[in-house]
């Protein structure tokens, strides 16, 4: 409820009296108080992958493939050579790549430096297939527990 007083006018003026309305400060509402907690902000962090085992280099990549191949390091080595440097102009263009086995690779962006270029680019891999073939022709054929499209072919006999 607001107070109404009544003032006189100011010495050597004439006129009449002026009402000023007060409100008093007991009236004022205060910020509504809410009943519910507002809970602590929970910091989020990026996930990070762990890196437990260090960069693989050339070396170990044209072992592995090797290993898992069957074929001569001699043959191996250029066309690993060759992949990479396929793989690192693509990504120079800007181009995206969908790499079976790698994942599709999108550059997010690119940064000139004077002692080179930095790609920021995303690899988006599927999920791991289950163990074993599915398809109206699972075992058929393809031995059971075999996944019919592995990319190695099997050895001859």
């Amino acid at each position: 409820m607001a107070k109404s007083t009544t003032t006189s006018a100011k010495a050597g003026t004439t006129g009449t009296p002026k009402t000023v309305k007060v409100t008093p400060k007991s009236t004022v509402k205060p910020a509504k108080a809410t009943a519910a907690v507002t809970p602590d902000p929970v910091v989020v962090e990026e996930s990070r992958p762990d890196m437990a085992a260090p960069a693989m280099r050339k070396k170990e990549l044209v072992d592995a493939v090797v290993s898992r191949s069957g074929v001569k390091p001699r043959y191996v080595k250029p066309a690993v050579d060759a992949l990479l440097s396929e793989i690192g102009a693509a990504i120079a263009e800007g181009r995206d790549l969908n790499l079976p086995g790698l994942g599709k690779v999108k550059v997010q962006r690119h940064k000139k430096l004077a002692n080179g270029d930095v790609y920021v680019t995303r690899i988006r891999q599927p999920k791991a297939r289950p163990a074993g073939p599915t398809g109206p022709d699972a075992g058929a054929e393809t031995g059971a527990g075999k996944d019919p499209k592995d990319p190695l072919a099997e050895a001859a006999e």
